[in-house]
C-alpha cells in the first residue's frame, strides 16, 4: 500500500464501519491503519463469497 492510497483507506475505513468520514479523518494515521485491516479482513468475508458469485454468473451469461 502506498502512502498515495489515503483515500482509499480512509474511505474503506469509513464505509465498512459506517463511520463518517471527518470523523476517521480526525483519527490519527496509524489507527486508521490498523482498522483498515480489520476493515479488509471484515470486507473479504463479507463480500468476497457473494463477488465469486457474481463472477461465476458473469462467465455462464457469456
Amino acid at each position: 500500500m502506498s502512502p498515495a492510497d489515503w483515500r482509499a483507506v480512509a474511505g474503506r475505513v469509513s464505509a465498512t464501519f459506517s463511520t463518517p468520514l471527518p470523523a476517521v479523518m480526525a483519527m490519527y494515521w496509524d489507527e486508521v491503519l490498523l482498522w483498515f485491516h480489520e476493515a479488509r479482513d471484515i470486507d473479504r468475508e463479507r463480500w468476497a463469497p457473494l463477488r465469486l458469485l457474481a463472477a461465476r454468473a458473469a462467465g455462464d451469461d457469456a
